[in-house]
């Protein structure tokens, strides 16, 4: 079975990893090096992913009870899981690039999204229902990283929580960031 690659991708969050916790405001961009799809895999040579979501649906299953503003369909999600679904990616686990956010964005593109009229998916709304989803992985999410991979853009949270995208193109303004993997993993 084929299924049309929707490449989701990582992030950056250039400021506020901290200062979140304070009020403070945050500016987090797509970094497109790093990205992941949804695939099926009859040959079962991705087990590790296709277990990781499988645990993820059953999670699914007890936020019946947490309404989602954007169901997803839990039916078809099923059938795939039967089918092979898993989750091709090259973001590295665990350091802090939202590997996590891009499952999250893909998955509700696959089974929410595409039911839904684009201009009746609100960013708060997203922002929300994201943010009980991805706290499967976390224990707690704000739902920004997954708002950044599903939108793909650069997005500002101010001092009140309000997300903003905004226009950024970092080649036009001379800058660039250089990353530097100290080998410490995020936990």
């Amino acid at each position: 079975m084929n299924l049309k690659p929707e490449s989701f991708n990582s992030k950056l969050l250039l400021f506020g990893e901290y200062g979140l916790m304070f009020d403070a405001m945050a500016l987090s961009i797509p970094f497109s090096r790093f990205s992941g799809s949804l695939g099926f895999d009859t040959k079962q040579t991705h087990g590790e992913s296709s277990s990781e979501i499988g645990k993820f649906y059953i999670y699914l299953t007890s936020l019946e009870g947490q309404k989602l503003h954007f169901p997803l369909d839990l039916k078809r999600f099923k059938d795939d899981l039967g089918k092979g679904l898993y989750f091709n990616s090259n973001i590295p686990q665990q350091y802090g690039l939202g590997s996590s956010g891009a499952l999250i964005a893909a998955l509700f593109s696959r089974y929410a999204a595409s039911g839904i009229p684009v201009n009746k998916l609100s960013i708060d709304l997203l922002k929300v229902d994201f943010a009980h989803l991805e706290a499967h992985f976390h224990g707690k999410s704000s739902g920004l990283d997954p708002l950044v991979s599903f939108l793909n853009c650069p997005l500002l949270l101010d001092t009140k929580k309000v997300v903003q995208p905004i226009q950024l193109d970092l080649g036009q303004t001379g800058m660039s960031f250089a990353l530097i993997d100290t080998c410490l993993l995020y936990t």
